[in-house]
């Protein structure tokens, strides 16, 4: 949930395993009826092609820690193994949309993935 919206992402597979992590917003969660709608911002992040996502990315999973912050594990394949877990540290003090709360964790990832 963000936002009093419920979002869902998913790993693409897609022409290979890991290519990229999608992003989607359930507009519509019923006993009997399910529908989304893919986000703006997808796909949201992407295999690198070197280090520890060069072959691939599997999942995002954010939390919330205060009203303020967020933090975000991220995991990625090297080609050998599911390697490591990055944790994204987020404010999102003065901003409720959820397509900046997608650019902030893409940037971030970007950030890391240049040191």
């Amino acid at each position: 949930m963000l936002n009093g919206r419920i979002i869902r992402y998913t790993q693409d597979d897609f022409p290979t395993y890991g290519n990229q992590i999608r992003v989607f917003e359930i507009t519509k969660l019923t006993a009997a009826d399910y529908e989304e709608e893919e986000m703006n911002e997808s796909p949201i992040l992407k295999k690198s092609g070197t280090g520890w996502n060069g072959f691939g990315m599997h999942h995002i999973d954010p939390h919330k820690i205060n009203e303020e912050n967020w933090i975000a594990v991220v995991d990625g394949y090297s080609g050998r193994c599911i390697s490591a877990i990055l944790i994204l540290n987020l404010n999102l003090a003065n901003d409720s949309c959820i397509g900046s709360f997608i650019k902030q964790i893409q940037n971030v990832y970007r950030r890391d993935r240049e040191n």
